[in-house]
């Protein structure tokens, strides 16, 4: 959702490689985002996230748990939860590709170190 957000904003086009089963309300949104599906089985997904590509699919690669970029971003939700919450003991994080963990556990350990990170 994001890329196809960030492609709207710069007016560029946005082809985003999803594998079988993903949610369907984040496949609706990226459409309504103006991102052009490419729907895949997993392994072929998966696939994409080593090869850092898609083939037939030229431009910029945006990988969802291996980009400093990334991380940082969903790293502000960590920054956000410390920020706003005097303490708290766990974070519950949906678990994807890991990028979002990654992020919002990086801040937080870094700001709260006894807090527990838990992915499901």
């Amino acid at each position: 959702q994001g890329v196809a957000w960030a492609a709207r904003a710069a007016g560029v086009r946005a082809r985003i490689v999803v594998p079988e089963g993903a949610s369907r309300a984040k496949l609706d949104a990226v459409e309504r985002l103006g991102g052009e599906l490419i729907p895949v089985s997993y392994e072929a997904w998966w696939q994409a996230m080593v090869d850092r590509g898609y083939e037939g699919v030229d431009g910029l690669f945006v990988h969802p748990s291996d980009d400093p970029a990334v991380i940082a971003g969903n790293g502000t939700i960590g920054l956000e939860l410390v920020e706003e919450l005097a303490s708290f003991d766990a974070v519950v994080v949906p678990w994807g590709g890991g990028g979002l963990t990654l992020g919002i556990a990086s801040a937080v350990r870094a700001l709260r170190p006894g807090a527990r990170v838990v992915s499901v």
